[in-house]
């Protein structure tokens, strides 16, 4: 039997997003959850998204991640 393969869901919401913004977030995203106390390579656990945004600090986010494995669900239209 083949094993479950592990997922994680990302929900974004926005106005609208810029050319690989949300692969950026993704990565981003994804590199902090799995970085270790030990790691130099990302920030340190936390806020990072709004430490991006406060500080306009883009070196600290993570390069976009690759499409495959993405999924787009749907779009919705406020009132």
């Amino acid at each position: 039997e083949s094993q479950p393969t592990p997922a994680v869901l990302i929900e974004l919401v926005g106005s609208r997003f810029l050319r690989r913004m949300v692969r950026i977030l993704v990565a981003t995203l994804a590199r902090n959850a799995l970085s270790t106390d030990s790691d130099d390579s990302s920030s340190s656990k936390g806020p990072v998204l709004r430490h991006i945004a406060v500080n306009r600090d883009r070196a600290c986010a993570a390069h976009p991640a690759p499409p495959e494995g993405l999924c787009f669900i749907g779009c919705g239209y406020g009132d």
